[in-house]
């Protein structure tokens, strides 16, 4: 059956354990950006900074965005790895019976 996909369910796992990976990773890194622009706010008033606030600001909201979207494929793609499973279960156990029945 994998080979119709043209991918096993361990890469499906694999990657679904990438996605949740670097969606950590970008969100921590987004974190200290944040962090960053903060400090630098507290010492440096001018209209620069102020710009500079507002586009992490943007990149906050745009991560928000991206973080759902990563969150519902990841979700779909731990259903359908879960719907997998319990499919090739449920027809290697048919299959063993069957080849019982021929003994």
């Amino acid at each position: 059956m994998a080979n119709n996909v043209g991918i096993s369910l361990d890469e499906a796992v694999r990657v679904l354990g990438v996605i949740r990976e670097q969606k950590s990773t970008m969100k921590g890194k987004l974190s200290n950006i944040s962090s960053s622009v903060s400090n630098l706010k507290s010492s440096w008033k001018s209209d620069a900074a102020d710009n500079l606030q507002g586009i992490a600001a943007n990149m906050q909201d745009r991560f928000n965005e991206l973080e759902k979207d990563v969150d519902g494929f990841a979700t779909l793609l731990e259903q359908i790895i879960q719907n997998w499973d319990k499919t090739e279960t449920s027809t290697k156990t048919v299959m063993d019976k069957v080849m019982n029945a021929f003994k």
